[in-house]
C-alpha cells in the first residue's frame, strides 16, 4: 500500500526535534520514478512537518538538475565555496577499479581561496563515484603531514587507519601520515589497504 509522501515525512521525522534550521540530509527518488514531481512532494511534505523553519541541503555542482528542483522549490545558493570545493573533488579524483581518491594540497587550497572546512565533504564525493568499494581523501596539513579519511562499502578500513596509527570503524576511519609529496602519502595508503 502506497503511503503519501506526507504520512512518510510524518512517520520517520522528528518533530519534537524543533530548531530554527532544518538540514536536509539526503533526498531520494528512484531513477524510475524522477520527473514526476515526487521530489517536490518530498520536499513539501519535509516543509510540513517542520513549518517555519529555514532549510539547508547540500547538493553538488555536479547536479545541475537537483540545483534546478530546489531552485523551483524557493532555495537558493547561499554557500558556492561549498560547491567550488566539491567540483575540485569530483574534477581531480583518481578511480583505479574499485578505489578512488583524491588529495587536496596546500597549495590547492590557495590557489582555489578556500579553507579547510570547505572540504569536509570530500570523501562523500569520492566514495559516490559508481564501482567505488574503498575511497580516501588526504588532506595536506603543514610540516608534511596528510590528514587521511577512509570509507568503504564493506572492506575493514579500520584496519588500514589503525596499520597507519589512527582508527575508525569498519566502514569508517582515519589517520595522519608523514609524507615528502602528496605521491608518497597515496603509496602509503595504498600499500596499507592492500595488505588488508
Amino acid at each position: 500500500e502506497w503511503e503519501s509522501a506526507e504520512e512518510y515525512c510524518e512517520k520517520v521525522l522528528d518533530k519534537e526535534a524543533k530548531n530554527a534550521l532544518a538540514y536536509v540530509g539526503k533526498l531520494m527518488v528512484h531513477p524510475d520514478f524522477q520527473r514526476r514531481g515526487l521530489g517536490s512532494k518530498l520536499l513539501l511534505a519535509v516543509e510540513n512537518v517542520y513549518p517555519g523553519q529555514r532549510y539547508e541541503l547540500f547538493t553538488s555542482t555536479m547536479s545541475a538538475g537537483n540545483i534546478a528542483l530546489y531552485q523551483r522549490n524557493g532555495y537558493r545558493i547561499f554557500n558556492e565555496k561549498q560547491i567550488k570545493a566539491e567540483g575540485f573533488i569530483a574534477a581531480n579524483m583518481v578511480a583505479d577499479g574499485n578505489l578512488s581518491y583524491a588529495t587536496i594540497t596546500l597549495a590547492d587550497k590557495n590557489s582555489l581561496g578556500l579553507g579547510s572546512e570547505h572540504f569536509d565533504t570530500a570523501i562523500d564525493v569520492v566514495r559516490a563515484r559508481l564501482g567505488t568499494e574503498i575511497a580516501f581523501v588526504l588532506k595536506e596539513l603543514e610540516g608534511g603531514k596528510y590528514r587521511v579519511s577512509l570509507r568503504s562499502t564493506g572492506f575493514n578500513v579500520a584496519r588500514v587507519a589503525e596499520s597507519l596509527s589512527g582508527g575508525g570503524h569498519v566502514r569508517a576511519a582515519g589517520c595522519t601520515v608523514t609524507a615528502q609529496t602528496p605521491e608518497e602519502a597515496i603509496d602509503i595508503v595504498k600499500q596499507a589497504i592492500a595488505k588488508g
